[in-house]
Formats: structure tokens, C-alpha cells, sequence
């Protein structure tokens, strides 16, 4: 009894030394995993805010949540022109395209807006280069949904007359096309909020638009019990946020905070198979929504799928062209969808640690360039059919 009460009490030693803030919201971690409850305090959800006004990329939009600001810089990899376009600061795009050339717009989340590479490794990039006859505007924007994808396809990409237009998905947008309040989806992130369309009769609602001012965000977040707003986020538990009198043990509230996250991960993977429909319907949704828009503006649409690492490694999941559930729905739909997963698992050669980086899990410059081959190949005949008109 001594020893198993000795090896407790150097449990809960051990694991009140392996707590740390994180560095993205200043919530508590422990081995880098949120602890419960989810329930900052309104000075610390302030001191994310503060620390987020340094930024000078990405920065708050009122109608999108956030976004690449205009003439942004980040280090020596991302910069963006005075059109919010990810491009170097010196190019500027025209109104009307250029004769000769087939203008192709991409939105999407940090897959389209391509992390963790420079700006001229981008599969934008990659795609202009492989053609003398593309131009390709990127504005995809790290952290996005599907939903805000299209929402700055609508506000930012119109505008381009583009002939071809391309809507990433990653497959995690399954999942915050369900979000509002990005803090509940990942604890691990700076507390933001975003619009959202719910799915009712076959239409979309857009509610949380424009986005809540920050102190709004910060009340609810140390209070979500007084916002009815959060009936409609699907990542909002409350017994993730209600505090409990046994997490007074750092042991046991460490315990119950790893159980936490394993099943959100088994919700995540509930959405992404369609156990859960509630992800692909809204997703599908969306797509055809943006599929509307860009026909509307005699622009082709395409729908890029862009997979998991792990679910490449599951072949099952890409056995066939419509194996993979999201593409099989967005099918059905009658889109035009390049399933990049779906190409990459008929190769049998495939090394993923090329085109993967391991440490934030975005695509390697070789990475973007084999979705950039991938691409061309299968826009062929729309590019074709583009030059033709």
C-alpha cells in the first residue's frame, strides 16, 4: 500500500513538472496535449489576442474570420502582393486576363495556401511553371474551412474572371465545416471564430456573420453556457468545458484530458468515413455551392481533393476512385473532382516521407510539384477547352 501510494504521489510530481502553456493560446498542455477544462479565462484568451496583433500575414477579417493580408510577409517563406494574392510583392494581376493565357484561381485552406514552403515551391507555383500558358493566382489561407474558401472565392476570386477555378479540400475541412469557434475544434490554437453554413432542407444558412468582435469571443469562451450560438458548433462539449473537482489531480485530470482527445479523434475519423454524415452533407453542399458560383461567372469548376497521410496509408481507403467517401459524394453530385489521394495510391513506388513534411505535416516542395503534375495532366482538357473560346 506504501509503494502504490509512493508511485502516485510521483505520478502526480511528475505530471504537474510536464505541464507547460501553450505556446499558441497560453491554455495549459501536458506532453503538448490540452488539458481539460476548456475554459480559459477571459485575461488569458486577451493575452492570445495581444499576442496575434503582432502578426503581419495572416491577419482578422470581419467577414471570413481571418485572412492573408494584403502586402504580408512572414519570415523569408510567405509573402503576398497588394491583391492579398500569394505572389511576391511586385506582381500584380490584371482585371481581364492576359491574351494567350488560361487564368486559374485556387482557394482553399493551408493545402492550397501550401505551409511550410516558400513561395515559389507552392504547387501554384509548380502548376504556372510545368505551362508558359497558365497563370495561377493562389488564395488559399492557412487554417480555412471549405466554407471560407468559398466565401473569399465569392469576395476575392470573382474578381479575377478566372477560366478555371479550384477549390481545395483537405480532408480535416470535414470537420471545420462543422466549426465556429476554432478553440473547440483544436484547444491548441489561438482563439478565433469563423462563419458557418448550416445544411436545413437541402439550403445553406450562414450564421456567425460577420464573425464575433473579440470580446465577444472572449466572454463566450469563459462563459459558454450564456451563448446559444454554440447549439450550433458541433466541437462544443460541455463536459469538456465544466470544471470537475478531480482535476484538482494533475494525474488524473492529465488522464482524462488524453481520453478526451482520443475521442475526438475517433469522431474525426467517424467524419471523414460518413459513419457521422453531418461533415461530408455540409462539405458537398458547400462544393456545389462554389460549383454554382464559378459557372455563374463562365468559370470551370474543379474540386481538388488533397489527402491525409495516414489515410494514404490506409490503401483501402483508395482502392478504387470512388473508395474514398467524400469524393464518392461529391460524385454523385455530378462536380468535377481530382482526387489526389486517389492518384498518388496507384503508385506503387510511393514514398511518402518524400512528399510529406514530418513536422507540421504539409506537403515537401517535391510534395507540391507532384500535385501540380497530377493536376495538369487531368485540367488538360479544360485548359484546352479554355484557349478555345
Amino acid at each position: 500500500m506504501i509503494i502504490g501510494f509512493i508511485t502516485l504521489a510521483l505520478g502526480e510530481i511528475v505530471a504537474r513538472l510536464l505541464q507547460s502553456p501553450s505556446r499558441e493560446n497560453f491554455m495549459p498542455t501536458f506532453l503538448q496535449q490540452p488539458l481539460l477544462p476548456f475554459r480559459p479565462e477571459v485575461s488569458t484568451v486577451r493575452r492570445s489576442f495581444e499576442a496575434a496583433a503582432t502578426y503581419t500575414y495572416v491577419v482578422p477579417d470581419d467577414e471570413l474570420g481571418w485572412v492573408v493580408a494584403k502586402n504580408g510577409k512572414y519570415k523569408v517563406e510567405y509573402e503576398s502582393n497588394a491583391q492579398g494574392v500569394r505572389a511576391p510583392a511586385d506582381r500584380v494581376y490584371t482585371t481581364v486576363p492576359q491574351p494567350g493565357k488560361v487564368r486559374i484561381v485556387a482557394v482553399g485552406d493551408s493545402f492550397t495556401h501550401c505551409d511550410e514552403v516558400k513561395n515559389d515551391e507552392t504547387w501554384e507555383a509548380a502548376l504556372e511553371g510545368l505551362r508558359n500558358d497558365l497563370e495561377v493566382l493562389n488564395l488559399g489561407v492557412p487554417g480555412f474551412g471549405t466554407d471560407q474558401a468559398m466565401m473569399r472565392y465569392r469576395r476575392d476570386g470573382v474578381r479575377f474572371r478566372p477560366h478555371i477555378s479550384i477549390l481545395g479540400i483537405w480532408t480535416e475541412n470535414i470537420c471545420r465545416n462543422l466549426n465556429i469557434v476554432r478553440y473547440y475544434l483544436n484547444p491548441l490554437s489561438s482563439p478565433l471564430n469563423k462563419p458557418r453554413f448550416l445544411l436545413a432542407d437541402g439550403e445553406l444558412k450562414l450564421i456567425n456573420s460577420p464573425v464575433m468582435p473579440r470580446e465577444v469571443l472572449a466572454q463566450l469562451l469563459s462563459q459558454p453556457e450564456a451563448f446559444p450560438l454554440l447549439q450550433y458548433e458541433y466541437w462544443y462539449d460541455p463536459m469538456e468545458t465544466t470544471p470537475h473537482f478531480y482535476q484538482h489531480s494533475a494525474l488524473l485530470r492529465a488522464a482524462q484530458s488524453i481520453r478526451a482527445q482520443y475521442q475526438r479523434k475517433m469522431r474525426r475519423e467517424k467524419l471523414y468515413s460518413g459513419a457521422d454524415p453531418a461533415g461530408i452533407a455540409a462539405t458537398v453542399a458547400i462544393a456545389k455551392q462554389f460549383a454554382k458560383e464559378a459557372e455563374a461567372a463562365g468559370s470551370k469548376p474543379i474540386i481538388l481533393l488533397i489527402p491525409m497521410r495516414h489515410h494514404l496509408e490506409e490503401k483501402r481507403l483508395y482502392a478504387t476512385e470512388d473508395a474514398f467517401p467524400l469524393g464518392r459524394a461529391l460524385r454523385n453530385e455530378h462536380l468535377e473532382v481530382v482526387d489526389l489521394g486517389f492518384e498518388l495510391a496507384k503508385d506503387a513506388s510511393l514514398d511518402l516521407d518524400r512528399l510529406w513534411i514530418r513536422q507540421g505535416g504539409h506537403l515537401t516542395p517535391a510534395g507540391n510539384l507532384r500535385l501540380a503534375q497530377e493536376l495538369e495532366t487531368k485540367l488538360r482538357h479544360w485548359i484546352a477547352e479554355a484557349k478555345g473560346r
